[in-house]
C-alpha cells in the first residue's frame, strides 16, 4: 500500500490526474481506484491529447501540453510496480516520437536538457538515453550549421554518453556520426583537445560497435595524429588485437609494418620498458625524455560489456601506454600500439606475420607472371590506342624480349615432362610477332591468350602450396590464434570468431578471358572449409573503393524488401586486403575434410564468355578490326558509333538467357527468380555509380554467387574527379544490350523500381550519416595526392558533393510514372549507342 501511495502522491502532481479521478469518482467502483487505475488514465489521457493536437492543433495548448508530458518522463519508476513500469514505458516511447514529429530541433534540445537535469540517470537510463540521442542530435546539427569547435565539443560529447548507454542495439549512425565529427574538427583551424573526453567516456563503450570502422579510426590518426581514435585503437585492440594491426599494416605498408616487427623481436632480451620503445626510434635527440602516464585511469564497467569483452579486458595492460614527443606523431602512435599488441599476444602476431608472409609469396610462380605481363601490354595497347598509339607500341617492343627470355629460362629449368612439356613448350613456338597495325597486335594477342590459358588448364588447373608458398604450408593453429580472415570486414558476424587451423596443401589456378584467378582453401577451428580468390590489387585501391561504404549503406537501408542471404541490401564481399593481393571469400562449407569443392562464385566475363562462345579480348580486337576498316570521316566518333553497331550484331541473340537455361535445366523456374535478382543487384550497383559518381563498372570485378544467384562488385571505385549534372554524364551506368534483353520486362518491373524504391529509402534513413565518413576519408586521400591541405575551400567543396549526391537521390526518388522522369531518361542514355562508343575500349566486350 505504501508503494501505491507513493505512486498516487506522484500522479496527483498532474493537472490531468484532478480530472481524471473526478470523472473516476463518478463510477459504481470509485471505492477500488489505486495506483494501476491512474496510471491507466493519465497514459491514456496523454495519448489522447498527443493523438489530438496531431490532427487538430488549435484545440490543444502545447505549452500545457509539453509540460505535462515533461513532468511525466521525470517520474521516479523505481517506486513503480511492475505493471505501472511496462505501461509507463510504452507511453514514454510514443512521447519521444511525438517530440520527434512535431517539436522543432532546438525545442527537443531545450526538453532533453530539463529532463537530464532533474531525472535520475541509473533508474531512468532508457529516458537517460533518448535525451543523449536528442541532445547529441541537435548538437551535431549545430556544427555542422556554424562549424563552432565549442558545439562540436558538446556534440562529441552527446554521442559518447548516448553510444556509451546503448548497449541492446548497434547505434551504427551515432557512431559514423562521431567518427565524422572528430575527423571535421580535427580539420578545422582551431581543433578542439578531444582526448580527455575520450579518455572519460571511451573506456564505457562496447568496442564492437567500433570494430567495423577500425580503418577510419587508423586513418585519422595517420593524417593527424589523432590521439584521441588513438585511445579508441587501444579499447578495440584489448579484445580484437589483430583487427587493429591489421588496420595498422594498412595504414603505414608493408615495409614499414615489418620493419617495426623486426625491431620487437630484437628488443624482447631488453627488460627496461623506457628503454625498449626507446629503441624502436633510432636517432632521437633525448632518449630520456621518455616517461610514462596512465592512458585510462579506470577500467571500464563490465556489466555493459560482453563476456568475451570483459574477459579479454581484464587481461590487457591498461596501465601501459608509452609517451614522448615522439609519440605525438602517426608512426609513434603505431610503432607503440604494435608494441603493446605484441607484448599482449606475443604468439598470435608471430603467427600472422608469416601468415601475411606466406601470402605475398604466391604471386612467385612464373606462370602467373607470364600471364599478367601479357595481360599488361594487352592494356598498354588498348588504353593508349585513341590518345597516343606510337608510344604503347614503343613500350610493347621493348618489353617483348624481355619477356621471351624469362620464358627461355623457365622452360630450360622446368622439370615437367611428357605431354605437360610439349604444351609449355608451345608457349615459346607460338610466341607472337607482333608487327603490323594496332587491329593485327590485338588479334595476335588475343589468339595467343586462348591459347596460354588452354595450356594453364592443361598444366597447372591446381598447383601444391609449397611451391608457392612455403611458410603457409608449414603453418598450423598452434603456431597461434589467427583469426579467419573473413572477419576482417564483417566481425559483428559474431563474438567468437573462429581462428585458422591450416591451408588445404592444393591451390586452384582459374586462367579465362583475362583473369588469372587463385583459389585458397582454408581450414577453421569449427571444423569448416572457407574458400578465398586471390587477386592483385593495391592498399591504394582498397581505400579507394567503394565496397566499405556499401556496408554502411545496408544498414540506411535496412528495412528495403528485398534482402540477400546475409540479411543485408547489398551483397558485400569480405574482403582481406595486403600489399598487392586481396582475398575474398566465395564460399563457406560446412566440412571435416577438404572435398572437391566446384565453382561456386563466377566472374561475369566468364559467364558471358561462356554464353557467346567468344573471348572478350577477341571481341575487342574485332571491334578494333571493324574500326580499321571504316572510311575516314569528318567526325572521329562516327566510326566509333559504327564499329560498335557492327559487333554488336555478330554477338548471338538472348545469350545470357539461353546459358542460365542451360545451366539450370533442371530447375527453369530458378531463371525467373535468378533473372529478378540480378535486375535487382544492378539496380543497386547502377544507382549507386550514378549517385556518388563512382568509376564505370567493369565486368571483371563483378561476380555471380551460383549457389544464392547474388551478384557482386569487388571493386567499384569512387572517382576523382568532380561529379557532373545528369547531362554531362556520359553513360550513368552499366545497362548494355546483353542485359537489356536478359533483364526483359524486368527492367521496368523490378530494376527501375528498384532504384527508386531504394533511392527513397537513403533518403528517408539520411543515407548522408551513413556514407560521409567513408567519402571524407577518400576526399582527404584524394587531396593528399594533389598535395593539397585540407582548408575551407575543400571543405566548401566536399559539401558541395554531398549536396550533389542528395540533389541525384532526389531526382531519382521523385519517380511518378513519367516517360520523361530523371530515371527513364539514365536508363535511355546507359543504351545509347552514341554515348556508348565514346567510353574505352576495354568496356566494350557484349555491348
Amino acid at each position: 500500500m505504501q508503494i501505491f501511495r507513493k505512486q498516487c502522491e506522484h500522479f496527483s502532481r498532474y493537472s490531468l490526474f484532478c480530472q481524471a479521478k473526478k470523472v473516476i469518482g463518478n463510477l459504481p467502483s470509485a471505492e477500488s481506484f489505486n495506483a494501476l487505475d491512474g496510471c491507466v488514465t493519465i497514459c491514456t489521457v496523454i495519448k489522447a491529447s498527443m493523438k489530438q493536437y496531431q490532427y487538430q492543433p488549435t484545440t490543444v495548448a502545447y505549452t500545457n501540453l509539453k509540460n505535462e508530458l515533461v513532468s511525466f518522463l521525470q517520474a521516479d519508476i523505481k517506486q513503480f510496480t511492475p505493471d505501472c513500469v511496462a505501461l509507463y514505458a510504452s507511453t514514454r516511447g510514443q512521447i519521444f516520437s511525438f517530440f520527434k514529429q512535431i517539436s522543432s530541433v532546438e525545442e527537443n534540445f531545450r526538453v532533453s536538457l530539463k529532463l537530464l537535469s532533474t531525472i535520475d540517470d541509473i533508474n531512468q537510463a532508457h529516458t537517460a538515453t533518448k535525451c543523449y540521442k536528442m541532445y547529441s542530435n541537435y548538437a551535431f546539427d549545430r556544427y555542422m550549421d556554424t562549424r563552432e569547435p565549442a558545439k562540436g565539443l558538446a556534440a562529441v560529447v552527446g554521442l559518447l554518453k548516448y553510444i556509451s548507454r546503448e548497449c541492446h542495439t548497434k547505434p551504427s549512425r551515432h557512431i559514423l556520426k562521431l567518427i565524422y565529427l572528430v575527423k571535421r574538427l580535427s580539420s578545422s583551424p582551431s581543433p578542439p583537445d578531444l582526448l580527455k573526453t575520450f579518455y572519460a567516456l571511451g573506456p564505457k563503450c562496447r568496442m564492437i560497435y567500433f570494430l567495423p570502422y577500425l580503418h577510419l579510426l587508423a586513418s585519422e590518426v595517420s593524417a593527424n595524429s589523432n590521439e584521441a581514435f588513438a585511445s579508441l585503437l587501444i579499447l578495440v585492440a584489448q579484445v580484437y588485437p589483430l583487427h587493429v594491426l591489421h588496420a595498422i599494416y594498412l595504414q603505414v605498408g608493408n615495409e614499414k609494418f615489418m620493419k617495426h616487427v623486426k625491431n620487437l623481436q630484437q628488443l624482447r632480451t631488453i627488460k627496461d620498458e623506457n628503454h625498449r620503445i626507446g629503441t624502436d626510434f633510432e636517432g632521437a635527440a633525448n632518449l630520456t625524455e621518455i616517461h610514462e602516464y596512465v592512458y585510462f585511469n579506470q577500467k571500464p564497467d563490465y556489466a555493459t560489456l560482453s563476456k568475451m569483452e570483459s574477459a579479454n579486458r581484464s587481461g590487457f595492460p591498461f596501465q601501459t601506454w608509452l609517451n614522448r614527443k615522439q609519440l605525438k606523431t602517426a608512426n609513434g602512435i603505431f610503432a607503440s600500439l604494435i608494441y603493446i599488441i605484441n607484448r599482449y599476444v606475443p604468439a598470435d602476431v608471430s603467427a600472422f606475420i608469416k601468415v601475411i608472409n606466406g601470402l605475398e609469396e604466391m604471386d612467385n610462380h612464373f606462370i602467373e607472371r607470364y600471364y599478367r605481363n601479357w595481360t599488361y601490354i594487352w592494356d598498354l595497347l588498348t588504353t593508349n590506342s585513341r590518345n597516343d598509339e606510337n608510344d604503347a607500341i614503343e613500350k610493347v617492343s621493348l618489353l617483348l624480349p624481355a619477356l621471351f627470355e624469362e620464358l627461355n629460362k623457365f622452360l630450360e629449368n622446368c622439370k615437367n615432362d611428357g605431354t605437360k612439356l610439349m604444351l609449355l613448350q608451345s608457349l615459346k613456338k607460338e610466341f607472337p610477332k607482333l608487327d603490323g597495325g594496332i587491329e593485327e597486335k590485338l588479334h595476335k594477342i588475343a589468339d595467343y591468350f586462348s591459347m596460354m590459358e588452354n595450356v594453364i588448364e592443361n598444366v597447372y588447373s591446381t598447383i601444391k602450396l609449397e611451391e608457392l608458398s612455403q611458410e603457409l604450408y608449414n603453418f598450423t593453429g598452434k603456431l597461434g590464434r589467427v583469426i579467419s580472415f573473413s572477419s576482417f570486414l564483417e566481425p559483428h558476424t559474431g563474438h567468437c570468431l573462429p581462428h585458422i587451423d591450416l591451408f588445404v596443401p592444393v591451390v586452384k589456378i582459374y586462367a579465362k578471358n583475362g583473369s588469372f584467378i587463385k583459389q585458397l582453401d582454408v581450414r577453421l577451428s569449427n571444423g569448416k572449409i572457407v574458400s578465398y580468390y586471390i587477386e592483385p590489387a593495391s592498399i591504394e585501391q582498397y581505400f579507394s573503393s567503394a565496397t566499405n561504404s556499401f556496408s554502411s549503406l545496408n544498414l540506411s537501408a535496412e528495412k528495403f524488401p528485398d534482402t540477400n542471404r546475409r540479411g543485408a541490401l547489398f551483397r558485400i564481399p569480405n574482403i582481406f586486403q595486403l600489399n598487392g593481393i586481396r582475398l575474398f571469400e566465395v564460399s563457406h562449407c560446412s566440412l571435416n575434410k577438404n572435398q572437391n569443392i566446384l565453382l561456386g562464385v563466377k566472374p561475369l566475363t566468364f559467364i558471358m564468355a561462356e554464353s557467346t562462345n567468344l573471348h572478350p579480348f577477341k571481341s575487342i580486337a574485332n571491334y578494333y578490326s571493324s574500326l580499321s576498316t571504316r572510311m575516314s570521316t569528318e567526325d572521329d566518333n562516327i566510326e566509333h558509333i559504327q564499329a560498335l553497331a557492327e559487333q554488336q550484331k555478330d554477338l548471338p541473340s538472348k545469350a545470357l538467357f539461353n546459358w542460365f537455361i542451360n545451366r539450370y535445366e533442371d530447375d527453369l523456374g530458378c531463371v525467373w527468380y535468378l533473372r529478378k535478382s540480378l535486375s535487382t543487384q544492378m539496380a543497386l550497383f547502377s544507382l549507386a555509380q550514378y549517385t556518388f559518381g563512382l568509376n564505370q563498372m567493369s565486368l571483371e570485378n563483378l561476380y555471380f554467387d551460383m549457389s544464392y544467384g547474388k551478384l557482386f562488385n569487388v571493386n567499384q571505385s569512387f572517382s576523382d574527379q568532380p561529379p557532373s549534372t545528369s547531362d554531362g554524364v556520359v553513360v550513368p551506368f552499366r545497362l548494355t544490350p546483353a542485359f537489356v534483353e536478359f533483364f526483359g520486362l524486368s527492367i521496368n518491373g523490378h530494376f527501375i523500381p528498384t532504384m527508386v524504391s531504394l533511392a527513397q529509402a537513403f533518403l528517408r534513413k539520411r543515407f548522408e550519416d551513413y556514407f560521409r565518413p567513408f567519402y571524407w576519408d577518400f576526399w582527404c586521400r584524394a587531396c593528399q595526392k594533389q598535395g593539397k591541405k585540407i582548408s575551407l575551400t575543400e571543405i566548401n567543396e566536399f559539401d558541395n558533393r554531398m549536396n550533389i549526391f542528395k540533389q541525384r537521390l532526389t531526382e531519382i526518388a521523385n519517380y511518378n510514372g513519367d516517360s520523361d522522369s530523371t530515371i527513364f531518361k539514365l536508363c535511355s542514355d546507359s543504351q545509347s549507342i552514341e554515348k556508348r562508343s565514346v567510353l574505352p575500349a576495354d568496356l566494350y566486350p557484349w555491348f
